[in-house]
């Protein structure tokens, strides 16, 4: 009764009752039905108690099983880029985009990386503008932000002219 028991742990935390909130979304994770979501579940809650490892193994675990689940990525993601560790960030959301091949903010995220990375190593321009590309598909070129990184995208790859023309959109917009 997998869902049952997850249903039981999002009402146990809602009520305050953390230890057994807990305690209920770790036995969730046997069921193959809601593993991911008791797993992210799990991480949040060691997250809100200052157990930032903890969530994050308990995030990838959750990634691993459901690489479309988008909170769970962006939450894996965003810690991986607060902590500089840019090849764990790209490596989660590249397979993000691979199973999700829609998520705009995985799709843009990563373009992002991969054409401002601070490391020159993990660059890659042609990348970034293959995926910021789908990303400004997906949203009608209308998203200021996405097409902001097709610009820096196209910087990355020596295409100033086409750069300057995508940031000016983005800046109209």
């Amino acid at each position: 009764h997998g869902e049952a028991l997850f249903n039981l742990g999002v009402s146990l935390e809602s009520q305050g009752e953390i230890q057994e909130a807990e305690e209920v979304f770790r036995r969730a994770t046997a069921d193959s039905e809601v593993a991911a979501d008791a797993y992210h579940a799990l991480g949040v809650l060691m997250n809100k108690q200052g157990k930032i490892e903890e969530a994050v193994k308990l995030y990838e675990q959750c990634v691993a099983l459901k690489p479309s689940k988008s909170l769970a990525v962006e939450d894996l993601s965003g810690y991986y880029l607060g902590n500089r560790r840019f090849s764990d960030a790209i490596r989660i959301l590249r397979l993000a985009a691979a199973k999700s091949p829609n998520n705009v903010t995985a799709l843009n995220t990563l373009a992002k990386l991969l054409a401002t990375c601070r490391d020159p190593q993990l660059r890659d321009g042609q990348a970034a503008v293959a995926l910021a590309s789908k990303a400004a598909e997906l949203t009608h070129y209308q998203e200021p932000s996405v097409l902001a990184t097709l610009a820096a995208a196209y910087a990355e790859t020596g295409d100033f002219t086409l750069a300057a023309e995508t940031a000016r959109k983005a800046a109209q917009l």
